[in-house]
């Protein structure tokens, strides 16, 4: 008789602490609607700074981010 095979690790998009993400996620709203309160104080346009033009030809990265580094 074979043994029954071992069932995968389940896999899911759940995060690990809702809490946490519910706090990231208010803290994102909250600098949207911020930054959308004060888009008429900054200049229309502004050139791309150096750091993010070098970060904009990295790699897409192949491993999870944390959501706060996000």
């Amino acid at each position: 008789m074979t043994p029954a095979p071992v069932p995968a690790p389940e896999r899911t998009l759940d995060p690990q602490d809702w809490d946490s993400l519910r706090q990231l996620g208010h803290r994102m709203v909250d600098d949207m609607l911020e930054y959308l309160a004060t888009v008429r104080d900054r200049p229309c346009w502004q050139p791309v700074p150096d750091y993010v033009r070098s970060r904009l030809a990295e790699p897409v990265p192949m491993e999870p981010t944390p959501e706060a580094a996000v």
